[in-house]
């Protein structure tokens, strides 16, 4: 079996002592169950929704068997092999659709019965109405008729027109006053040899539609009296209603054995498998995890020559596998060639003689013992193994119940014991903070989003007064170590461009980080701002007129961290975004000298990166009246000279104003002029195109908007968690004047010794 993580490592517990261990956590749930008053609404319906579920598995565990559905395209073999596994002719077979509702098979110790049990006009009238609202068709079982559905199809879509479902309707419609005759009818039983009659309550549309349920108890079905077998209809029935009905034993089976017949064509279609790796139950659990395929009919394939027969079976047979392989269903040990009729031709059940004898010809096993030999393996190994997966689920489930009610309900949590007074001031408190909380942080998130936070202009005077002309001032000292850093015997003209180019590249070292810092710090320090506000509104809100103590106001600083914390901007989060822009400029003004050369150096890298700056150009005071090497922007990251006229819109033209740096004097002014240009774009530019105030109100509308969800969800909410942690500080004068319930305190005590989980 394939590794189905660390469960299957551990020691699977039989079915006996999933009851054991279920029974103790149900006793649990109904104790506090009778204690329900003393819960809130959600928590009470949570109890009662993991309360059913316990209910299903003491039904489910206290049953020793195990239910396996039959299932395949119409042809497959279903209710032959369900036959032999009966070891009787009770199911029809026939070469047409013979299976119109599912069967139901029981092992029985005395006798062959079968009881058939029908559907009541009104359950029948709900089914027809689910079909009608499927498809959006409004009517009145009583009085529709064909030509209302017929005038209902020429309306609407063709796709909808000629649905399962259509079909469906129609043919109930067409027949309903012969299903209505069986509809409510009194529950059926044949005995013995009668069971024979019950094959037209299969096959037959009519009376099949009619039916709710068939269960065969049959006696030769005793050595497998730990499985329950459904016999559901074929995936390509047209008839929804009984395919909806097959769909839930399905995935309601502990295992799944699929039929696919591999006689003329292999039945095995793409419809199959996607319904088989896409449903799931309610656990997960995909239905291709209980399969086992049986690969039926394979005795057609048989001629005289057993060589020919062997080649045709094995090519039938690898087709299967193949696409079994191709959707994830293939697992070697779950697939088998099987010949139901020949195993009950063999075993003289039916009196026909088509299979058997080509078996016997060359000596072909049916393979039905086989499969019930893995079958027993399956029930001791996958399918416990997923029992116990399932089974877990819920025990987790309900064991976080039962803590959960420990922690807030225990009496033995301080001298004074929990009491129903208590929970009541609760609840009360609670109702009064979730609906304060709700009104204030509602007109707060109005308040952000209408005040003006003047981020650009706070980091743009820091980025000019603080970065630009400290770096500005640095650049004499920066000239002279380039200068002692050179070699000599260059002309003054190649040690201006060197030196130039060794300042340029000690600024992109130490500079980038700087201008980020300066504008993600910003934002750090107005987020930390307004996150003390939030706090602030809600602990005024939870402690109103009392002076909440540090300890207790960061408890409550730290619960709304946890609720807030996924819809942060910290600085991290901003880095990107102004990277994304600035990298660019960055790039060209500083790493990068003024050149007349539009393959050297600024003009080179420009020319590389021009559709990104071309972008910014939206941001600029672009004007359209001039061509592109005439925008202001393009001729402060070329050239520093704004005034000069490019008479064509050229960069050979506009190069022709560039005024490149030969001496160290030079080197000054065109690194300050780059720096105050950098200055001027950042300021001017990108804090247009970055844009941080908006995602930062997105943010902080997002942190209040995940405290009203919070608060919003009384049973899993952590406002109200601290609450019932610090009641007694925040309602200390209703407090104190609680009374002890003792009576209510012993029941609690009793509940919560059982508890050893």
């Amino acid at each position: 079996m394939e590794d189905r993580g660390w469960n299957s490592m551990l020691k699977l517990k039989s079915k006996v002592e999933l009851l054991r261990e279920s029974s103790k956590t149900q006793e649990i749930l109904k104790d506090i169950q009778d204690l329900s008053n003393i819960l809130n609404d959600d928590e009470r319906q949570k109890l009662n929704t993991i309360n059913d579920k316990f209910d299903d598995w003491s039904a489910r565990l206290s049953d020793n068997r195990y239910r396996v559905a039959i299932i395949g395209t119409e042809k497959a073999g279903k209710s032959t092999f369900a036959n032999a596994l009966l070891r009787r002719d009770f199911l029809p077979e026939d070469e047409g659709r013979c299976t119109f509702t599912t069967t139901t098979i029981e092992s029985s110790k005395v006798e062959d019965t079968a009881e058939i049990e029908f559907f009541t006009n009104q359950e029948f009238i709900d089914k027809f109405n689910s079909l009608c609202e499927e498809i959006e068709f409004t009517c009145n079982y009583s009085t529709v008729d064909i030509s209302a559905l017929n005038e209902f199809c020429n309306n609407t879509s063709s796709a909808v027109s000629t649905s399962n479902a259509v079909d469906d309707i129609r043919d109930i419609l067409g027949k309903k006053e012969q299903i209505e005759k069986y509809l409510s009818g009194t529950t059926k039983t044949f005995i013995g040899q009668d069971i024979d009659n019950i094959k037209s309550y299969i096959t037959d549309e009519i009376k099949a539609r009619a039916v709710k349920n068939i269960t065969i108890k049959s006696t030769q079905f005793k050595e497998q009296e730990n499985l329950i077998i459904y016999d559901v209809p074929g995936f390509d029935s047209p008839t929804k209603l009984h395919l909806e009905q097959a769909k839930w034993y399905m995935r309601n089976a502990d295992i799944v054995i699929m039929l696919v017949s591999i006689a003329d064509r292999i039945s095995f279609v793409k419809a199959q498998a996607d319904f088989l790796n896409d449903t799931k139950d309610r656990y997960g659990q995909k239905l291709s995890n209980k399969l086992i395929v049986v690969a039926s009919k394979f005795d057609k394939h048989i001629v005289d020559d057993k060589n020919s027969s062997d080649i045709k079976i094995e090519k039938s047979y690898q087709i299967l596998s193949s696409e079994l392989k191709k959707y994830g269903l293939y697992k070697e040990k779950n697939i088998f060639k099987a010949s139901s009729l020949g195993f009950l031709e063999k075993k003289n059940i039916v009196n026909t003689q088509y299979a058997y004898p080509n078996l016997k010809k060359h000596e072909y096993p049916d393979s039905i013992e086989t499969i019930e030999t893995r079958l027993e393996e399956f029930l001791d190994g996958e399918a416990l193994e997923i029992l116990n997966e399932n089974f877990n689920i819920d025990q987790l489930e309900a064991q976080t119940l039962i803590l959960n009610f420990k922690r807030d309900y225990n009496p033995k949590k301080d001298e004074k014991k929990k009491r129903s007074e208590e929970i009541a001031l609760i609840d009360n408190k609670w109702e009064f903070i979730k609906k304060n909380i709700k009104l204030s942080l509602t007109k707060y998130q109005e308040v952000i989003k209408t005040t003006q936070f003047d981020f650009n202009e706070i980091i743009s005077s820091k980025v000019t007064n603080d970065w630009i002309e400290d770096l500005i001032t640095e650049l004499p000292d920066d000239l002279e170590q380039a200068k002692s850093e050179l070699v000599g015997g260059r002309t003054s003209v190649e040690q201006a461009t060197i030196v130039n180019d060794k300042i340029r590249a000690k600024l992109w070292k130490k500079s980038l980080d700087k201008i980020v810092n300066i504008s993600t710090d910003t934002i750090t320090i107005e987020n930390t701002n307004k996150q003390d506000e939030i706090i602030n509104i809600v602990s005024g809100i939870i402690f109103e007129t009392k002076i909440i103590t540090n300890e207790e106001k960061n408890e409550l600083a730290t619960e709304l961290n946890l609720i807030t914390d996924n819809f942060k901007y910290e600085a991290k989060s901003y880095r990107p975004l102004i990277l994304r822009f600035l990298n660019n400029v960055f790039e060209i003004l500083i790493l990068n000298r003024i050149t007349d050369d539009e393959n050297d150096s600024r003009v080179a890298r420009f020319k590389t990166l021009k559709t990104d700056i071309e972008a910014l150009l939206n941001y600029s005071d672009y004007d359209d009246t001039l061509g592109f090497y005439n925008q202001p922007f393009i001729k402060q990251l070329l050239i520093q000279d704004a005034d000069y006229s490019v008479k064509q819109s050229n960069i050979q033209n506009l190069l022709k104003g560039a005024k490149v740096a030969t001496q160290y004097k030079d080197v000054i002014t065109e690194i300050s002029n780059d720096l105050n240009s950098l200055g001027d774009i950042f300021n001017n530019i990108l804090l247009k195109a970055i844009d941080i105030e908006s995602p930062f109100k997105a943010s902080l509308n997002d942190q209040i908007q995940a405290i009203l969800t919070d608060v919003d969800e009384t049973s899993k909410s952590k406002i109200r968690r601290y609450l019932i942690n610090n009641i007694e500080s925040i309602a200390r004068t209703e407090y104190s004047r609680l009374t002890i319930d003792q009576n209510l305190a012993k029941q609690l005590d009793n509940i919560i010794d059982k508890i050893t989980f």
